[in-house]
């Protein structure tokens, strides 16, 4: 019963590290295309004027 609740106890924490780490590289991925996109902005916005 101990071997199978740390089994499991041991899949769900590396599970959930991987997790982290896919929302980690989702966020890094998310926040360099959204400073991509406010460098392309304010490039653009003052060749405008």
């Amino acid at each position: 019963m101990y071997d199978l609740q740390y089994v499991a106890k041991l899949r769900t924490s590396s599970l959930g590290s991987m997790l982290t780490y896919w929302l980690t590289l989702n966020i890094m991925a998310l926040s360099s295309s959204c400073l991509k996109i406010f460098n392309m902005i304010a490039f653009t916005v003052p060749s405008e004027f």
